[in-house]
Order: C-alpha cells, then structure tokens, then sequence
C-alpha cells in the first residue's frame, strides 16, 4: 500500500503533503531542515521513492552530483527518485517563437522575461537538459533512466509518485533506479 511506503520530497518548499517526509534547506514549516550537501538525517537504504520537484536547479551546479549521490545513498535497492525540472528546450523554443505569455509571473520584453526565468528570478543556479540529467544521475550510481510525461511513471508499483507532479508545461521529468 501506498501509505506504507517511505516517501522523500526533496527541496518541498511549501508543498508539505502528510505521509512525506518533508525535506528542504530552508524552514519553512517542515519536520527535516537539511542541506543535501551535509548529508541527509536518514540511514542507507531507506527511501522507497523520492520527488525532487524544481530543488536541483537551486544548487550549484558543481554540487548536484553531490546532491545526487546522497539521494542515491538513502533510495533503497530498486527505489526511484523523480526529478522535474524546467525545460530548457521549450523555454529556448518558446523565446525563438517570441512567445512571451510562455514565461509567468512577470511584465517586459520577452527578452527580460526569458532570462529571469533561465534563472527563476536569481533562484536557480544550475540548468539542465533532459541528456545531461541522465548523465549526472548515471555517474551518481542511478540506472534505468528514462524520461516520462506528465502524471505518468515508468513505474506503476509507486502510483502515487506522480502526485507532487505541478508544472505541466514546463517540466522534464526523469525517473531512475538505484540497482
């Protein structure tokens, strides 16, 4: 069962679901207050799945192998971690189109409006391609890295992984599993 299971949201923010163990480096509420790069507070092997929703691009890039490979320590065997992140390639394609409606929560050209978001308003420190993620996780010890849609997984025995799922438009979504 779905309740049973032990769950990570890595980087929540303010989206703090019961039956998650919560985890990000500012407090906001939550029960884990954690940097990453100082280790998580859980034992090895412990996590059935983890969500990292939009927390990778906040840390440096030469650190998310670091972040990686701790996500790594505590999945247990055959345990998935979920990444979603902007997509780069729509937000490329979308400022070519001179769309700037594609770009929320602000006014000005689209010019402004595309680099703010590349950085999420000086939020985000690291970008990444559907490619390039794949290759971070695989050096961290993930495998089986596949790229999936929208609330959908490549692994149906954790249907409720795709429930932190929040930005339809804009998302890469890349699943792994720890071997």
């Amino acid at each position: 069962m779905e309740s049973e299971l032990r769950r990570m949201n890595f980087g929540c923010g303010p989206v703090q679901p019961e039956g998650w163990h919560n985890v990000d480096i500012l407090d906001l509420g939550q029960e884990y207050v954690n940097d990453i790069l100082e280790g998580l507070p859980f034992p090895d092997d412990h996590f059935d799945y983890t969500i990292a929703n939009h927390s990778l691009p906040g840390i440096s890039n030469r650190w998310v192998l670091r972040a990686l490979e701790e996500l790594h320590r505590v999945a247990k065997p055959e345990g998935v971690v979920r990444i979603l992140v902007p997509d780069i390639h729509k937000a490329f394609t979308k400022w070519l189109e001179g769309d700037a409606d594609y770009f929320p929560n602000m006014d000005g050209s689209i010019d402004e409006r595309f680099c703010a978001y590349l950085t999420w308003f000086s939020g985000n420190v690291s970008v990444f391609t559907p490619i390039y993620l794949k290759e971070l996780l695989q050096r961290a010890g993930w495998s089986e890295v596949t790229q999936v849609e929208f609330r959908t997984t490549s692994h149906p025995e954790y249907p409720g992984i795709v429930e932190l799922d929040s930005r339809e438009r804009e998302d890469v979504i890349v699943e792994a599993v720890k071997a």
